[in-house]
């Protein structure tokens, strides 16, 4: 296995689609995703159109953490910001991303990041709900 680095400022969390064609990138302090190709050699290319927005709720959160379905369909975000919540786009044909739409808040606070994990069905999505204990 080699090591690929890429520079990107900020970056929040990044996956790979299981095809292994794509790269999504978020961004600390942004509610954007950046998407590439992934060449042969392991270089990647910024996909046409991007960055594509991965919240609904406009400027004022963060994209966290990315999880992709292992399907290969859908992306699903953490946005956190005055509100927790968690947003799906699906993955176009083209690597490209739609937005679908977003959960109402599943909490108001996250420590420092956030993670999203799918079952290998995709009929779960599991994320943090930080609750702060006194």
């Amino acid at each position: 296995m080699a090591l690929v680095t890429y520079i990107d400022n900020f970056s929040g969390s990044i996956a790979v689609s299981p095809s292994g064609i794509y790269l999504y990138a978020s961004h600390a302090f942004s509610d954007n995703i950046t998407a590439y190709t992934i060449g042969v050699d392991g270089s990647i290319t910024e996909l046409k159109g991007s960055p594509f927005p991965s919240n609904s709720s406009g400027a004022g959160s963060e994209t966290v953490a990315l999880a992709i379905a292992p399907s290969g369909k859908f992306i699903f975000t953490l946005q956190v910001g005055s509100a927790v919540t968690v947003c799906s786009s699906r993955i176009n044909a083209d690597g490209s991303l739609s937005l679908v739409g977003c959960t109402p808040s599943i909490g108001s606070d996250l420590p420092y990041g956030g993670f999203l994990a799918i079952d290998r069905t995709s009929n779960y999505l599991y994320a943090p709900n930080y609750e702060r204990t006194r």
